[in-house]
């Protein structure tokens, strides 16, 4: 099931699906410096619904672009995700 953390006044979409043992978070659309507050909230609520499952687990990034990366570097997300080579 997904579930859309999509704000209504930006091009970017943030999708949670549940596979079970695996979330997967997709964004769609463009993740710029204005977003990356809601980024964070988005993965801390999902940290935060269950911390024991949380804990051990990691955090990977499919297929960024290069500036992706670097925002995600730049704002300090790369060090709740792993950059994982395309």
């Amino acid at each position: 099931m997904a579930c859309p953390f999509s704000g209504q006044e930006t091009a970017l979409a943030i999708v949670v699906e549940d596979h079970g043992p695996h979330l997967i978070v997709q964004l769609r659309g463009e993740l710029d410096l204005t977003e990356t507050d809601r980024l964070r909230e988005v993965m801390n609520t999902l940290v935060a619904r269950e911390p024991q499952a949380a804990q051990g687990r990691r955090f990977l990034v499919y297929g960024a672009q290069p500036l992706v990366r670097r925002v995600l570097a730049l704002t300090g997300m790369d060090t709740y995700l792993q950059l994982t080579p395309d």
